[in-house]
């Protein structure tokens, strides 16, 4: 066990550069491939809401605000950025996507290589590995994801940092502060990730309670960052409130709970959603037991039924990570080749957080930092994916788990020194990619529509 696993760890340090090559272009490959695919919708919204700024001012003083009420403010304000820096066509706004999202990799690898014991072209390839199905999936149309997907790099990397780097209080402080704007951001980037901010908050909660020994400086120390954090959210989405206060409630135009409440029926009886720009097929290509179109999904349809609801949830979390018709925002042709082969590797992801937590370490100061690191990574995976199981099954809305699941696995590597249990691993992992893809088929066969076209 020992001699290939050192080998395998000369091999890497040997060519890292190399590697770190081969993923650049694969990465880059991957933008290349949806660059130029068709966009409608929301991605046309965005552009819109971006033209209404400068006609109706950031801060609108009387009448309809310019942003759209189930939107929050950080992207089109982007969008609005990037035009006004002469960054007027996708082509120019989705490089621009591109590079933060590199941008992000980057920095995040020069500050942590020397904590966590690897290179920063070593660390630079792990998180660009990580950031594959974003890019894949996101980075060549104008949507939300495309943005918070850089900033969610960043909310892992500095989350990291605080676990695992002995800081000054003012440091540490400063940092749980930068943390907790990056959450606010990606928050006010798209609302359905409004959870970032508070597992943030939980995580430094509990960070505080482990790093710090007597109880009065547990309790001080925990406030602090609770109250540091409370902050930083309340500075990033005050603009929301501002845009929305003329128009809306705060509950309804910060927090969107009449949003919540309006398709409380819609994402119960959906199992899957796919916006299909195939010319098969309806465009939303709705996967339910109660119809194929949003109109025939009737409030009486809702389930409340404990059975139903745990079917239901399960369905969609299985959604997504099942990359079957495709894992593109928007979906140009509907089939299950080639990406099925990416469902199949699904439940390698999917464990990969688990076992990272359960590989063996030393009892160690740093050792035990960087378990509470991990567990904390978990602990963002699993909020994550109850959140992805209680919304309408869009594989695109699984942006930060499949982010934090290839971050795991990428990391994984550093515990092949201690006998890596590679049979269990894979034998649970295809187990779970076999239940993903069979749900995913039973899910799929709902629509008439889908049936017809992959014919």
């Amino acid at each position: 066990m020992t001699k290939p696993t050192l080998s395998m760890q000369r091999y890497w340090a040997k060519y890292q550069l190399h590697i770190l090559v081969v993923i650049v272009l694969i990465d880059s490959l991957a933008y290349s491939l949806v660059n130029q695919k068709p966009q409608c919708c929301d991605a046309d919204l965005y552009l819109s809401e971006a033209t209404n700024i400068r006609a109706s001012g950031f801060f609108p003083k009387s009448g309809t605000p310019w942003l759209s009420s189930f939107h929050n403010y950080m992207y089109p304000l982007f969008l609005f950025l990037a035009r006004s820096i002469g960054l007027t066509s996708r082509t120019s706004i989705s490089m621009l996507q591109f590079a933060l999202i590199f941008a992000a990799c980057i920095f995040i690898s020069i500050r942590l290589y020397t904590v966590l014991g690897l290179s920063a072209i070593q660390l630079t390839s792990i998180t660009l590995f990580a950031a594959f199905f974003p890019i894949l999936a996101f980075s060549g149309y104008l949507l939300t994801e495309s943005l918070a997907s850089a900033f969610l790099i960043l909310w892992f990397g500095l989350w990291l940092e605080l676990a695992l780097k002995k800081l000054s209080n003012f440091q540490h402080y400063l940092l749980v502060f930068i943390t907790s704007l990056v959450t606010g951001i990606i928050w006010m980037t798209r609302p359905s990730l409004m959870w970032v901010p508070l597992a943030n908050l939980i995580c430094l909660f509990v960070l505080e309670l482990k790093i710090h020994t007597s109880l009065p400086s547990r309790i001080r120390h925990a406030l602090g960052s609770a109250l540091v954090t409370l902050s930083a959210v309340v500075i990033v989405a005050l603009p929301q409130y501002l845009i929305t206060r003329g128009s809306r409630s705060i509950l309804n135009g910060v927090l969107h709970l009449d949003d919540w409440a309006t398709n409380r029926v819609f994402e119960s009886s959906v199992l899957r959603y796919v916006t299909n720009m195939s010319g098969c097929g309806p465009l939303q290509l709705i996967f339910s037991p109660y119809g194929q179109t949003s109109e025939a999904l009737a409030p009486a349809h809702y389930n409340s039924s404990p059975i139903y609801r745990l079917i239901g949830f399960v369905a969609r979390w299985c959604s997504g990570w099942d990359a079957v018709p495709s894992p593109l925002t928007y979906v140009d042709h509907l089939s299950i080749f080639p990406w099925i082969l990416l469902s199949v590797l699904s439940g390698f992801l999917i464990v990969a957080p688990f076992f990272l937590v359960l590989c063996k370490r030393s009892a160690s100061p740093l050792e035990r930092n960087r378990r509470l690191a991990e567990i904390g990574l978990l602990f963002m995976f699993i909020a994550s994916q109850v959140a992805m199981g209680i919304t309408h099954g869009e594989i695109r809305y699984n942006v930060a788990g499949w982010l934090l699941a290839g971050l795991s696995l990428a990391l994984l590597p550093e515990h092949f020194k201690d006998g890596f249990p590679w049979k269990r691993y894979a034998t649970i992992s295809l187990s779970v990619s076999f239940f993903v893809i069979i749900v995913g088929q039973l899910t799929l066969s709902l629509s008439q529509f889908w049936l017809a076209c992959v014919k």
